[in-house]
């Protein structure tokens, strides 16, 4: 595994993140967020992890179960857990 580090602005940079993490993560996985159970499918769209990494989860929202994108930070695991999203 590397990340090439030769990047010349942010959005290459972000974009060695987004094709590590979409590597290595092995989705789906469970996980919480705002403090409730939700399926992690992937990543979100490139354009989408410009800025910050976004994954995308099934979550109920409104009664109805949707595909929505948030932040990779705003995941929630505990640590055992974390081991073995890793490939």
């Amino acid at each position: 595994m590397e990340i090439v580090v030769d990047a010349y602005d942010e959005v290459e940079r972000a974009m060695g993140w987004y094709y590590y993490l979409d590597d290595n993560l092995q989705f789906p996985f469970t996980a919480y967020w705002r403090n409730k159970k939700v399926e992690v499918i992937g990543m979100a769209s490139e354009g989408e992890c410009e800025a910050d990494m976004r994954v995308e989860i099934c979550a109920l929202v409104g009664g109805e179960e949707e595909v929505i994108s948030i932040q990779l930070q705003d995941v929630q695991r505990n640590f055992y857990s974390l081991t073995k999203i890793y490939r």
